[in-house]
């Protein structure tokens, strides 16, 4: 097995996926599943490592723990023709053997399941005999689904081994690049991303059958490994081999988080009788299922239980951090009600643990900020000796440990992930919940001052701000800034660089600064940080206030949604509605006070004043020298004050501190997107790698130049609506 890679992380990396940023979009409506699938493919391009030899991937994923059978009679596969239903003769011919013990596969190609909010239904899924699908065998359960097997034409491979003539297979593009091929890929996608969501998985394994040719593919948050391909129809070793050891794995073998567990009844009615208080959080009622989690603290040693149900929460994206948060959860040990979140944490050389930043944070005393009491690294609990070879027995990905293998083909920069659970003492409301725009300013008053202090007093930059990571205390409604998992202690000696050019889910596209959205090799700064707070104090005064704006919908996609692709760096750019916004050129000041009370308006205009002279655009090239030299010196001067919260804190302050400043108190938390019509049509983004004309491979050393410059010559004309 290859060394694991462990590039360093210079600046947070951005990356324009859907784990975090169409829950903020513009657009609520929801896709069609062609234009999901389409998505799919797109985020996870660059992310499936292959063709990995079969015998390699049973030996490395699928354990052989039983002995072959002897008298087991021969799986009919070759009997198995489209026209006669394909799924159903699959299932006879499994069925009329004794290979598959304990394993139900079922025909569900007709009927969704109703508790998963997507219509998803795979050609067919393996079941365990023993879970409540037993009188359902032709309806989708994705809670219980052990194994996903899809059925497409033979020339809709999503993937295309290299050819004899391939010279050099790392320049070589592994996945399909038609739309058929793209359209498949990205449901097979879907597929693993509802087992993702729907179950505690740490990774799984679907199976692809292509007329006569199948693939096998394994999936965890770095990505996925695909086999070669191979024939299975007539040849059945293959398949064959793969299903009877899958039957005889254990549940973590297959993927189960053994640390999640069922409570006893006892636990149960506590849990019940405090989270059934958190009328909040459960308004209709605590779940009938509750669930068991662990945390073992990395620093202490010592265990902790808490019980919450399943999160409801369905993860965009199968990669990255994939964080859940439990909302409110029981702990058993303090009978005390505490925050949950669940995530998979980036395992590279400079980037610290939620935990430990949260336990600086408090030992200097940082303002702001949530109460912790546990966090650690989630451990297998048993049997997996593969994972438990690569750090320490952590639940970790594997995926990225085989990008360098000689099969290998092209891949993008895989990151390693570490699954890491934390518990945190306070429990929040989010922000869009404030119920005035005086209510929201101090809100976020509260998180610039929690920022402000974590970067003076413990050297902590956040590098992660969005309107999902500020809270409102659920009982003082003072303002929390959370989520320091992609934050980075400050090392004033240590001089900053450009990121590397590898992808992960990182901050949330509507909220980051324009200038990072604009250059992606930007370092990340406190200025950064700076500008995410107004942007989500925009976001939140356009989205959850009733308001006199035209083409609502148009204005929040061109300043908080927008991309396009810049064929040069083959990467997802944006933030031009942003700089017009700064530039008085997009909600203009006049706009803002017609619909604002005047102490918001100010706050707002005060904001952009700070901002403007960073997205002074110079352009021409017969402005005088003094004034360019003006320009250029005012940018310098912004650009410096902000690397502190003074001047963001000084805004805010003058208004909410003002004896004489006319707060409306109920002019909040009405979400006018679930009002608006479908404002903006999905517009699915490929980002496309160039490829040899002939041999169809990838180009190494494509220009990856800063587009800072474009940037200044990027200054069309836009109005206000």
């Amino acid at each position: 097995m290859a060394s694991p890679i462990q590039p360093v992380a210079k600046s947070t990396p951005i990356k324009h996926n859907r784990s975090g940023t169409e829950l903020h979009a513009a657009n609520p409506i929801k896709i069609n599943a062609s234009t999901d699938y389409i998505k799919n493919a797109a985020d996870m391009e660059g992310m499936f490592v292959g063709p990995m030899p079969i015998d390699k991937f049973l030996a490395d994923f699928v354990p052989n723990n039983s002995p072959d059978p002897k008298s087991a009679r021969p799986i009919a596969f070759n009997e198995c023709h489209p026209k006669n239903g394909y799924e159903d003769e699959f299932v006879r011919a499994i069925d009329a053997t004794e290979l598959f013990p304990g394993l139900l596969v079922c025909n569900t190609k007709h009927k969704p399941d109703t508790h998963y909010p997507l219509d998803r239904k795979p050609d067919m899924s393996v079941f365990r005999k023993t879970s409540a699908v037993d009188e359902a065998r032709d309806a989708v359960n994705w809670r219980e689904i052990e194994l996903i097997v899809e059925v497409k034409p033979e020339g809709h491979d999503p993937f295309r081994d290299p050819s004899p003539k391939c010279k050099d297979v790392k320049r070589w593009k592994f996945e399909a690049s038609s739309e058929a091929a793209d359209e498949v890929r990205g449901q097979i996608i879907s597929y693993a991303k509802a087992r993702f969501s729907s179950q505690f998985r740490t990774f799984s394994f679907s199976v692809v059958l292509m007329g006569t040719y199948g693939r096998l593919i394994r999936w965890d948050r770095s990505g996925a490994i695909v086999t070669e391909r191979f024939e299975w129809s007539e040849q059945q070793d293959t398949l064959a081999e793969f299903l009877w050891r899958f039957t005889h794995l254990s549940e973590v073998e297959r993927g189960r988080d053994d640390t999640v567990t069922t409570p006893s009844e006892e636990e149960i009615a506590r849990a019940r009788a405090a989270l059934e208080l958190q009328v909040y959080h459960y308004p209709k009622g605590v779940p009938d299922v509750l669930h068991k989690f662990l945390i073992h603290d990395d620093v202490t040693g010592e265990d902790h239980h808490f019980v919450a149900p399943l999160s409801t929460a369905h993860s965009q994206v199968i990669t990255g951090r994939a964080t859940f948060g439990y909302g409110v959860a029981y702990d058993l040990e303090r009978n005390v009600c505490v925050y949950l979140k669940d995530s998979w944490r980036i395992a590279l050389a400079d980037m610290h643990k939620e935990g430990d930043i949260y336990r600086l944070l408090h030992e200097h005393g940082v303002p702001n900020i949530a109460d912790f009491q546990c966090a650690g690294d989630v451990q297998w609990q048993g049997g997996y000796e593969l994972a438990r070879t690569q750090s320490d027995g952590a639940q970790s990905t594997l995926t990225h440990l085989y990008r360098d293998e000689d099969w290998a083909c092209y891949t993008t920069t895989l990151i390693p992930h570490v699954h890491y659970r934390m518990s945190l003492d306070t429990i929040g409301c989010p922000l869009r919940t404030f119920r005035s725009t005086k209510q929201l300013c101090s809100g976020i008053k509260d998180a610039i001052e929690a920022h402000s202090g974590a970067v003076v007093k413990a050297k902590v930059l956040h590098r992660d701000v969005s309107a999902g990571n500020i809270l409102l205390h659920v009982e003082s409604g003072r303002g929390l800034l959370i989520d320091w998992d992609l934050s980075k202690i400050m090392n004033p000696d240590v001089l900053e660089t450009p990121r590397q050019a590898w992808r992960t889910a990182s901050g949330t596209w509507q909220f980051i600064s324009a200038l990072r959205l604009q250059n992606p090799d930007k370092v990340h700064e406190i200025s950064d940080d700076m500008e995410s707070f107004v942007h989500v104090l925009t976001y939140h005064l356009l989205r959850y206030r009733q308001s006199t704006f035209n083409a609502l919908g148009e204005i929040v996609y061109e300043i908080f949604d927008a991309s396009y692709i810049d064929e040069d760096r083959f990467d997802k750019l944006g933030g031009h509605g942003k700089e017009l916004f700064f530039q008085d050129r997009k909600l203009s000041e006049k706009t803002w006070r017609h619909t604002l009370a005047a102490p918001c308006a100010n706050i707002v205009e005060g904001l952009r004043v700070l901002f403007q002279p960073l997205y002074n655009v110079v352009s021409s090239t017969r402005i005088a020298e003094s004034i360019r030299v003006a320009i250029q010196a005012a940018e310098q001067e912004a650009h410096t004050a902000l690397q502190t919260a003074a001047p963001l804190l000084s805004v805010f302050t003058a208004q909410l501190d003002a004896p004489d400043a006319c707060w409306p108190t109920d002019d909040g938390n009405e979400d006018v997107y679930m009002l608006m019509p479908s404002v903006v049509p999905a517009r699915p983004l490929k980002r496309r790698m160039a490829a040899d004309p002939i041999n169809d491979t990838v180009h190494s050393g494509s220009s990856f130049t800063s587009s800072f410059k474009r940037r200044r010559a990027m200054s069309h004309a836009a109005s206000d609506s």
